[in-house]
């Protein structure tokens, strides 16, 4: 049997892709949410053979082996076109493939070479074919794949959740979550689109991000915050049917995002990308014994994932496990979660402070609703996706993964991966509370600020009342010396109009005495009782 070539290989699992989004005799696929997500991959993977001209960027490839020894080596292929195919077909020992700005080239041969299902790379791209656009955004980056939406669901198909049952059976994970990322020199002013389009010249999978500006404090800016919508899937070619005492996986692969740059050329308008800003996780140094294994740079997740994976104690240990591979990922995730969360509660903060300390206008009040409704609407899909990732680490993960049958060591691990979510669960609804509450004080605060406002005008229309009422008799008298009739002074009638007016205000003046008298009697009434 001849071994097909890389290209090969390469050109049969396009043409799988492309007969699996647009239909085909040989497959016959149903219509269904597959088809539209095949849709999407066989777009990306068309990137640079368009004829509007998007070209696409390079990927960043490690490989991590795992020896018989314990230990892990990491080592990055900068030519991985010609060196991937090799690093994938040699050597018996697991290998873990970590990719970084995943492109249409990384994709045909990674799953040509290892036969990857493809909905591991559609549902990392996480886009959808631009037909389902309902409200046709103008200045899209690509006009043929445009990425999923987290808020503003238009047509059904392209959000409708796969099957909890399924998502077992699958042999890879996708976990969605939030990247902060602070901007250094930027404009503060509200006038800022709140959505932040990427530089395409730097990231192949399109992500957007919503731009959070931060409350002052003392009248004081903090830097501008772009809050990155990511992705990352991991996929192992695990099976059921391993033999006692065999590696459970030989091959991994995991996507990554490189950080996230704005398309602001110049930086005129958000300005300079710093790093992550989230707490390490790995091993604090002992007194003088700082070592390479103590130092993370956090310049990418890429770098973070290696890191840990080579110097830290828990993932050192013969061949690896799932889980404990998986934590690394975890750990970097849910960090990311809790410094998002962090930023809201600042913003909480200084909002509660504003109000202590300082006479707010309802203008300023109007700012801060419009802020707080921002945060509700954030919280509430944070919340969401936190919850469906906890759900994922306890009751979805893969059957090949050998979830049932782990060790004491990596039942640790699992727990500590859904410990670590559950404090996010929890520091999320802490904040989504906080939003609440303080939205209903600040409802509050305005509408007593109106019912004083109310009083005030309500002063002022009883002074011009008394004025008016001090007029009143100046305007009788000119009326009736106006008279040109018969009741006019010094005519016939004009006795009778006399009687007839005193006898009216006099009837007048007796009710409004008696009901004076009325309310007075029931006060003293109710006050004796």
């Amino acid at each position: 049997m001849v071994t097909p070539s890389n290209a090969q290989l390469e050109a049969d699992y396009a043409r799988f892709v492309s007969e699996a989004a647009h239909g085909s005799d040989k497959l016959k696929p149903r219509i269904s949410r597959g088809l539209d997500r095949f849709k999407s991959l066989d777009a990306f993977l068309r990137i640079g053979d368009l004829p509007n001209g998007h070209s696409h960027s390079e990927s960043r490839i490690t490989i991590v082996t795992f020896h018989d020894d314990g230990t892990c080596k990491s080592s990055e292929l900068p030519k991985w076109i010609s060196d991937l195919p090799k690093e994938i077909q040699t050597g018996s020992s697991p290998k873990l493939i970590i990719v970084e700005n995943l492109s249409p080239k990384a994709v045909r041969m990674l799953g040509g070479q290892l036969k990857i299902d493809p909905r591991f790379f559609s549902d990392y791209i996480d886009t959808m074919p631009s037909i389902f656009d309902v409200s046709k955004i103008p200045d899209r980056k690509r006009s043929d794949i445009i990425p999923v939406p987290w808020y503003n669901i238009e047509k059904v198909e392209p959000n409708l959740p796969m099957l909890s049952s399924l998502k077992s059976e699958s042999s890879h994970i996708m976990i969605r979550y939030v990247g902060a990322r602070e901007y250094e020199g930027g404009l503060k002013h509200k006038h800022l689109e709140e959505r932040i389009d990427p530089d395409l010249t730097k990231m192949n999978v399109e992500r957007t991000a919503g731009l959070h500006i931060p409350i002052q404090r003392n009248h004081v800016p903090f830097e501008n915050i772009a809050l990155t919508r990511h992705c990352t899937s991991i996929w192992f070619n695990t099976s059921k049917s391993v033999k006692k005492g065999d590696p459970l996986w030989t091959r991994g692969v995991v996507l990554l995002d490189p950080a996230f740059e704005v398309d602001d050329p110049g930086k005129a308008l958000y300005g300079t990308r710093r790093e992550s800003v989230y707490r390490s996780f790995v091993t604090n140094p002992q007194p003088f014994e700082a070592q390479e294994r103590d130092i993370d740079s956090r310049d990418s997740y890429r770098d973070s994932i290696v890191h840990y994976l080579v110097h830290c104690q828990t993932a050192g240990a013969g061949y690896r496990h799932p889980l404990l591979i998986l934590q690394g990922l975890a750990r970097i995730i849910t960090s990311e979660w809790l410094v998002v969360n962090t930023y809201v509660e600042r913003d909480l903060n200084n909002i509660e402070w504003t109000l202590e300390t300082e006479n707010v206008t309802l203008e300023v009040f109007e700012g801060f609703i419009k802020r707080l409704f921002i945060l509700r609407r954030r919280i509430g899909k944070y919340k969401t996706l936190v919850d469906d990732q906890l759900l994922l680490f306890q009751q979805q993960m893969p059957d090949s993964w050998a979830i049932e049958s782990i060790t004491d060591t990596e039942s640790g691990v699992f727990n500590g991966m859904k410990g670590d979510l559950v404090q996010v669960q929890n520091a999320i609804g802490r904040n989504a509370g906080r939003v609440s509450q303080t939205l209903e004080l600040i409802t509050s605060i305005m509408s007593v600020r109106e019912g004083e406002s109310s009083i005030v005008q309500n002063q002022t229309l009883g002074f011009l009342t008394i004025l008016a009422t001090v007029a009143l008799p100046f305007n009788t008298i000119a009326t009736i010396v106006g008279l040109q009739t018969k009741y006019a002074p010094g005519e016939a009638k004009w006795g009778t109009y006399m009687i007839a007016s005193s006898t009216a205000v006099g009837i007048i003046g007796t009710i409004y005495f008696l009901f004076r008298l009325y309310m007075w009697l029931r006060g003293h009434r109710v006050g004796l009782n």
